[in-house]
């Protein structure tokens, strides 16, 4: 072959190298803190933020983190538009102050007008965590409200909200929707602050002597429901009972119901839901 030239096998090879080198994405450069960057232990091997920390973000974003079982990535999102005031979204706990270090531990959503973040708890044992540097995003971020002062403390007092299947930080004024036997007496639909989105109520005293035979069902007070207590069959006195209104007209009282003796196996198969709490029911 003449001096010069080259052969045509090696010649298509290197057109195809060529050809691999201008079709080939540049790598994307790394700018730390910038929105929808990189942040936390999700920055490129290689790349660093410096003195500002792994957890930088720039104004208005933080190193967020959404659940997902197959993306533990994190990155810089935008704080939530209105975030800290009641009735918007929490604040992110490293929204103020970038997390600095990955053996710190994430701060939990917090508000910033006084008012109470509930927030769901991310699902591990404890109960909260996240990635190095970064704080939940989206729903896991919760809701700012407002909660009245010395909720759930006695009768009389307005019910602390239900902390069922979400948390709070601070922690709420009484560990119970009402503390002791009291139960919460919530606003019905078409009463004056119904609200169905978050409801509300009064901490009532349940009669003396309630759940024994004869006397007044004891009312309870659960994560989302009201329940009327009768009987040895919830730990009340004497044998295993049921309530049910005199007449069979319920009133606006829970407390109205009367706790009554079960009556034969028999009878309550045939309407079971008469008689809840008794035996064959």
């Amino acid at each position: 072959m003449p001096r010069g030239s080259s052969s045509p096998r090696g010649g298509a090879a290197l057109a195809l190298a060529l050809a691999g080198c201008l079709l080939a994405p540049a790598a994307a450069a790394f700018t730390c803190g910038a929105p929808g960057a990189p942040c936390g232990a999700s920055i490129p091997a290689g790349a660093s933020c410096g003195a500002k920390g792994a957890g930088y973000c720039a104004p208005g974003h933080f190193c967020g983190w959404v659940f997902s079982d197959s993306d533990r990535s994190t990155r810089c999102m935008p704080v939530p538009k209105g975030a800290g005031r009641a009735g918007a979204s929490c604040l992110p706990g490293n929204a103020l102050k970038p997390v600095a270090s990955a053996a710190a531990a994430t701060p939990k959503p917090v508000c910033a007008d006084g008012s109470t973040c509930f927030f769901t708890p991310t699902p591990d044992a404890s109960g909260w965590s996240a990635p190095p540097f970064a704080s939940p995003a989206g729903p896991l971020l919760g809701t700012c409200r407002r909660v009245p002062a010395g909720c759930g403390a006695a009768p009389g007092a307005p019910c602390c909200p239900s902390l069922y299947h979400v948390a709070s930080n601070p922690a709420l004024p009484s560990p119970s929707i009402c503390a002791g036997d009291a139960f919460c007496d919530y606003l019905r639909p078409g009463e004056p602050g119904f609200n169905p989105d978050w409801p509300a109520g009064t901490c009532t005293a349940n009669r003396p002597g309630c759940g024994a035979i004869g006397a007044s069902c004891c009312i309870s007070t659960g994560g989302v429901s009201v329940d009327a207590r009768c009987g040895a069959g919830w730990g009340q006195p004497g044998p295993k009972g049921y309530c049910a209104y005199p007449g069979g007209k319920a009133t606006r009282d829970m407390r109205d119901q009367a706790c009554r003796a079960c009556p034969a196996a028999s009878v309550v198969a045939a309407n079971p839901s008469a008689y809840w709490g008794c035996p064959g029911q």
